[in-house]
């Protein structure tokens, strides 16, 4: 299995520590040389959103692992046994989230959410004491597999690995591809 980031890790967390009793966390993502290319070909003003455009609730709680951060998840969404990887970031005045599809002889970004760009720095979370600014929606992945929800009149039978769209504190969708476009399927308001 071919991997999406340089040296067979998807993610390299980092952990900054900013002072006594206080950290950050960071991360750094490489991308394969083949799926890089295909994004700055594809998406050429394409932006990963960094740790620091995200509200630092979610970088507290959020479940890093070598194949997922808040702005990157990678699976096998179009069921060719080829990893394949989900963004989330900025392309000019939008703010998206687009999956890169390569293997080898294809290259391919699918759009899968388009909403118009506001500057984390300026966007007001109030959790009461931990109040603060940054982006509340982040990624997660999702393996095949059944999945239910009780905001669908049926179950989802995943033929493919997936990504989930979560807004903090609020609400959770999975994107699942199927013949190409990336299709919604609630599970949480």
């Amino acid at each position: 299995m071919r991997s999406l980031i340089a040296a067979a890790a998807l993610l390299s967390p980092l952990s900054a520590f900013a002072g006594a009793g206080s950290a950050s966390i960071s991360w750094e993502a490489r991308l394969s040389p083949e799926l890089s290319s295909c994004l700055k070909l594809r998406a050429p003003n394409f932006k990963v959103w960094p740790a620091s455009a995200f509200y630092k609730g979610i970088l507290d709680d959020y479940s890093f692992t070598t194949r997922q951060t808040p702005s990157i998840v990678t699976g096998d969404f179009n069921g060719d046994a080829v990893d394949d990887v989900a963004v989330s970031g900025r392309d000019g005045d939008r703010s998206k989230v687009v999956a890169v599809f390569a293997d080898g002889k294809t290259c391919d970004v699918v759009e899968i959410l388009n909403h118009p760009y506001e500057d984390p720095a300026t966007l007001r979370v109030d959790m009461g004491k931990e109040s603060g600014h940054g982006l509340i929606d982040f990624l997660s992945s999702a393996k095949k597999g059944a999945k239910s929800s009780p905001f669908e009149k049926s179950p989802l039978k995943l033929k493919t690995d997936a990504l989930v769209v979560n807004v903090f504190g609020k609400a959770a969708t999975l994107y699942y591809s199927e013949n190409g476009v990336f299709k919604p399927y609630a599970l949480a308001d």
